[in-house]
């Protein structure tokens, strides 16, 4: 449904405009009437934050962790040089260390080589239409079985 939005007797300037649309040309005087009475310097849309609020956002939401334990007690100074109580002695061999006998280098086999297959001889014509050359080396011993050729 639409209305005319024009006074009577200004109907060569008719403006055509759908029922529920407003139709007071506004240049923005409301609307900076509006956002004049609700940002003020001390109204909460304004968008300032001090630097108070911000500390206190942040300590609130930081989880409080429990105080850790001390640390335990290091000894200071030297190992003990007697064996503590109630452990057996340990019996030191007599006489110098095995020398590392060097280990026999071991050849590894080489990586196996990729075969390619070989292939047949190409029928009287050349390749068949559409075929390159390492299709024919795969596939080539299927397309001679297929002519009868082979």
């Amino acid at each position: 449904k639409i209305k005319n939005a024009a006074p009577i007797g200004q109907s060569a300037d008719v403006l055509l405009v759908p029922a529920d649309a407003h139709s007071n040309p506004d240049s923005g005087e409301r609307m900076q009437a509006v956002m004049d009475s609700v940002v003020a310097e001390e109204s909460f849309a304004s968008g300032g934050v001090s630097a108070e609020e911000i500390a206190d956002a942040l300590a609130q939401s930081i989880p409080t962790l429990p105080t850790p334990p001390p640390p335990a007690v290091i000894p200071q100074g030297r190992p003990p040089s007697a064996v503590p109580a109630g452990r057996p002695p340990a019996i030191v061999p007599a006489g110098r260390p095995p020398s590392q006998l060097p280990q026999p280098q071991v050849a590894s086999p080489p990586p196996p080589v990729p075969t390619i297959p070989t292939a047949p001889p190409l029928p009287p014509g050349g390749l068949p239409p559409g075929w390159t050359m390492q299709q024919w080396q795969y596939y080539g011993h299927k397309w001679l079985k297929q002519q009868g050729q082979q």
